[in-house]
């Protein structure tokens, strides 16, 4: 049995590109140049905001430094993307890799969710099976036994009526390019 357990009327739909985010070993990083192999088909686009965050206590001495940075150049097929501080901007370049990371790993990550769009009418619905576990083979009574039945799995669909922009370059035509490729979309909606 389906229950409706939000729903409303009007709000803003938010939105993460699905597979911008990286676990990197201090390896990946450039010891000179720009270079950084983060692996590929991560979903990643020129002047996507990032966050690139090192492991505490590493040292990141003359390597690109951590911080609020945007995707200079991705390549989808070879994995390597180039950062800079201002969308549009110079590569930030390192002279050294950073170290001190040991088993940790340092993290390339798109910065936040941001507005899409316009929701017009939304609702979320959850469905939880029951599994019945009467057992089979009592003895025999003047009453029938009755069934017994343990909560089993839950699943949950949605919908959401969404007015975007008809720009093919805006960030809310790559939640439509998540769903239709990965199916991996996060999104938040706020009402």
């Amino acid at each position: 049995m389906a229950v409706t357990v939000l729903s409303g009327t009007s709000g803003a739909l938010y939105y993460k590109p699905a597979g911008t985010s990286v676990e990197l070993a201090a390896s990946a990083f450039p010891a000179s140049g720009s270079s950084i192999q983060v692996g590929a088909y991560l979903g990643f686009k020129v002047n996507d905001p990032v966050t690139l965050a090192y492991p505490a206590g590493s040292t990141v001495t003359n390597a690109i430094a951590a911080g609020a940075r945007f995707v200079l150049t991705y390549s989808a097929t070879t994995g390597i993307m180039t950062l800079s501080a201002t969308a549009g901007g110079s590569a930030l370049t390192a002279t050294a890799l950073p170290s001190g990371f040991g088993g940790l790993f340092a993290t390339i990550a798109y910065t936040d969710f941001a507005a899409v769009g316009q929701v017009q009418t939304w609702s979320f619905d959850i469905e939880r099976a029951e599994i019945d576990v009467t057992s089979i083979g009592q003895a025999a009574g003047q009453y029938a036994p009755f069934r017994t039945y343990i909560p089993g799995f839950a699943d949950g669909s949605g919908s959401a009526s969404v007015f975007i922009t008809s720009d093919d370059t805006a960030l809310s035509n790559r939640l439509v390019e998540d769903v239709l490729q990965r199916q991996q979309a996060q999104w938040k909606l706020y009402y």
